[in-house]
C-alpha cells in the first residue's frame, strides 16, 4: 500500500492549528485543563490540533505504554511534561523518520529532507504550546484522539 492510498494525501501535514472547539476526524487535540473540586475542567479555547499522522511521529515520546495507538483521553500533568519538553527537544536534535504506521514511516524515511523543518516547527509549536499553559497555571494538558 502507497502512502497516498493510506492516507488520500501527498504529504505528510505537520502544520499545529490553534483551535477554540473540539476537534473531530482524524486528528489529537491537545486541550489545557483546571483542576476545581477533584473535577477535570476543560479550557477548550486554548487548544491545539494536531493530523493524526504526524502525532505519530513524536507519539513514542509522549507515551511510555503500548499500544501507541487509541489514545482516548489522556491526561498529563506538567510534572510529566517537564521530562517530556526536554526529550522533545533532544528529539528534534535527532529526528528517528519513525511512526507508528509503516506505511508513514516509509514516507518519511524516503523524504527525510522534505520532513525535517516540518517537525522541527510542529515539536516546537507543541512545546511551546505546553510551556504557555504551565505560564498561565493550568494544571494538565488532555491528549484527545483516536
Amino acid at each position: 500500500m502507497s502512502f497516498f492510498d493510506y492516507y488520500g494525501k501527498n504529504e505528510i501535514d505537520f502544520s499545529v492549528r490553534r483551535t477554540t472547539s473540539s476537534v473531530g476526524g482524524l486528528n489529537f487535540q491537545m486541550i489545557a485543563c483546571h483542576v476545581k473540586d477533584d473535577q477535570v475542567v476543560e479550557d477548550i479555547s486554548h487548544s491545539i490540533a494536531i493530523d493524526e499522522v504526524a502525532f505519530s511521529v513524536i507519539e513514542r515520546v509522549l507515551l511510555e505504554r503500548k499500544p501507541y495507538a487509541h489514545w482516548g483521553e489522556t491526561l498529563i500533568t506538567f510534572d510529566a511534561f517537564d521530562l517530556k519538553v526536554i526529550e522533545l527537544k533532544y528529539f528534534i536534535q535527532d529526528i528517528k523518520y519513525d511512526c507508528v504506521i509503516d506505511v508513514c514511516a516509509k514516507e518519511l524515511k524516503a523524504n527525510k529532507e522534505k520532513y525535517e523543518k516540518p517537525i522541527v516547527y510542529m515539536v516546537n509549536e507543541i512545546v511551546e504550546f505546553i510551556l504557555s499553559c504551565k505560564e498561565l497555571g493550568y494544571d494538565l494538558i488532555k491528549i484527545s484522539g483516536i
